[in-house]
């Protein structure tokens, strides 16, 4: 009997682990071939069109969460250099970018008849002293597109995968391990903003501490529009991080799972299934 036992549980931890193990391949192929066959997902985007809000932060977060399944560093290597380009396409820094580095233009806008109602051919309607990733809020054909508005709920979801590595740098063995690890090249020279003026990156930690930095800034950009916000409440959120009271991997707040319902509505599931069913290896 007891022989019976031991060897259906090997069986079952074999089939366990053939089924993870599918699913990682799964997601590696779908992060892979997420664009052009280089894995950028929309990280080369503006958020004009929410391409940074819709589908950069599901990538983000991806990377996290499969670092935490299988330990693998390379995770964290893709996630350091998306953080990298998406906090560049933050609204201060995208108009210092070359055009040829911003994919997704022009973007069109069509209303509910399918015609072009207007376009937007680049950032030169953003003002760069905005510490958040505007997108077009309106459109019409008589009035054309808006393209400067910063909504508080972008910048929470945008922004709640760099607030979890900036939390497990500090506080999970697994990524303070990693402290001193160098920074993928692409990473080791960042564009530097107000209050962060660091243009150098060269380990680990040196990322994580300008990853705290950005973010700061954008709360402060938003002020109290945190707490007013009934969709995404970060400013209990990401301060609590701040200020160290709380694991962001343990909080109850609405963020974490708002994120993970937009994910299903935007209808994201094989992406999303893979990353939950690799968490469970």
């Amino acid at each position: 009997m007891k022989k019976n036992v031991i060897i259906f549980l090997i069986v079952l931890s074999s089939s366990l682990l053939v089924k993870g193990q599918t699913f990682r391949t799964g997601f590696d192929n779908t992060e892979y071939y997420s664009s052009s066959g280089n894995g950028q997902s929309a990280s080369l985007q503006s958020n004009v069109s929410n391409n940074l809000h819709n589908s950069e932060s599901v990538a983000l977060q991806a990377y996290i969460t499969m670092f935490i399944a299988t330990k693998d560093k390379r995770y964290l290597d893709q996630f350091i250099i998306h953080a990298k380009r998406v906090q560049e396409r933050r609204d201060d820094n995208i108009t210092q970018l070359p055009f040829n580095q911003l994919q997704g233009f022009p973007t069109f806008f069509f209303n509910d008849n399918g015609d072009i109602e207007c376009s937007i051919e680049g950032v030169s309607q953003i003002d760069p002293s905005n510490k958040a990733w505007s997108y077009v809020e309106n459109h019409s054909a008589e009035d054309g597109c808006f393209y400067d508005a910063q909504a508080v709920v972008h910048s929470g979801t945008i922004t709640f995968p760099m607030a979890q590595f900036v939390w497990y740098m500090q506080s999970d063995p697994d990524f303070i391990a990693l402290a001193n690890e160098v920074v993928p090249a692409e990473a080791q020279t960042v564009l530097a903003s107000s209050s962060c003026a660091t243009t150098t990156i060269n380990t680990y930690q040196d990322f994580a501490n300008w990853l705290e930095c950005r973010i700061t800034e954008t709360i402060n950009f938003h002020g109290g529009e945190w707490g007013l916000n009934t969709v995404i409440n970060m400013n209990m959120y990401i301060n609590e991080y701040l200020n160290g009271n709380c694991s962001l991997g343990r909080t109850t707040t609405g963020a974490k799972y708002n994120n993970h319902i937009t994910l299903l509505n935007l209808k994201r599931t094989f992406f999303y299934n893979s990353l939950i069913a690799v968490s469970h290896l």
